[in-house]
This record gives structure tokens, sequence and C-alpha cells, in this order.
């Protein structure tokens, strides 16, 4: 695999000389989380303030399993699940409100954002969305959720908490599948 240059990651080969590659958005971190990675319930990379929860037994991670139409919450120090979350039908992204207090589902059945506080574990709102939703990311001030809508409107929908509804969709060249937000908040 070719090195990293800075400006673009490279993710893989179609012959010897052609490679396919993406652009780099943000600054390269030293872990990239597969789940969320809730510290008293988040962080979506690993971090030395996770690592402290981790150590306090405070961490856990947020596995989403669309097959089974549920959400476990993971143990990491002991790799059990310690509790589910159900009545998410083909649930798929997951995203946590900057403070841990709230997570974000989305649900692929429903074409909903699931709302589910840390506190309680159930979903206690859906707020409808403008297609079939995939992975969802969270503005660094908690405010607005962003959702790839990978079906029905290619977009990605930016969804206003305080108003409980979608304000606005982006759309995107083709389908959408992830995204994300730089570590400043200034792109998604």
């Amino acid at each position: 695999m070719d090195r990293q240059d800075g400006r673009t990651v490279p993710l893989g080969r179609f012959s010897r000389t052609r490679r396919f590659t993406m652009k780099r958005l943000f600054r390269p971190c030293r872990a990239h989380a597969l789940a969320a990675i809730v510290p008293g319930l988040l962080a979506l990379a690993l971090s030395s303030a996770s690592a402290a929860a981790a150590q306090e037994g405070k961490l856990r991670i947020v596995q989403t399993n669309s097959a089974g139409d549920n959400v476990h919450i993971i143990d990491p120090a002991t790799n059990k699940v310690v509790q589910v979350i159900d009545g998410i039908p083909k649930v798929h992204g997951v995203a946590a409100a900057p403070d841990g207090g709230t997570l974000y589902f989305s649900n692929e059945i429903d074409r909903t954002l699931e709302i589910v506080p840390t506190d309680v574990m159930e979903v206690v709102e859906r707020i409808p969305l403008s297609g079939r939703p995939h992975n969802v990311a969270i503005s660094n001030d908690g405010r607005k959720v962003y959702v790839a809508i990978i079906q029905d409107c290619s977009c990605v929908d930016i969804v206003d908490l305080e108003k409980g509804e979608v304000v606005k969709s982006i759309p995107t060249r083709g389908t959408v599948h992830n995204v994300f937000m730089s570590p400043d908040g200034r792109r998604t």
C-alpha cells in the first residue's frame, strides 16, 4: 500500500498502475472507533479522556445490530453485553451527544432518526427523515444531527434537535453512506 502524503488516503488499487484514494478531509488521528465508544456514554475516537473513562469502568461500546433490530451496549473491560436497546428496526448508524447524554440512531425501515437518552436507554422520540438513512454525525455543539440518506434523495439531512425536524436536505452526487464532522466542527 502506498504511503500517505497528508492530502490523500490510499484505499487500494485497480491495477498495478492505477490506485484509488480519498481526499483527506480531517487531520490524521491515532485511533478510530468502529462503533461509537461512549465514556460515561461517549467519544467517537479514542483519546486520553476515553482511556481515563475506561479505567474508571465508565466506557461503553455501542454496537448496532441491523439484523437483530436492536443495539448492544458493551463493557470493553469485560467484553460483555451490559444492556440491550430493542425496538429500532434495521438500525444502522449511531452518534452521541457531545456530553454523552443522548444517543442518535438511524432507522432504515421507518426512515427516522431515533433519539435515546442514556439515562433511560429507550427510544423517546422519532424524527422523520427524507429517505432511507445510513450513518449519522452530530455537530460539536450538539444542536444538529447530520444524516446520510442513501435512498430516495441521495442527500444529507440536517436535523435541528431543538425543533425536532429536518431543517435542510443537501443534495449529493450519487449515493451517500457516511457523514462525519471535522474535529473543529467547520466541515461535514
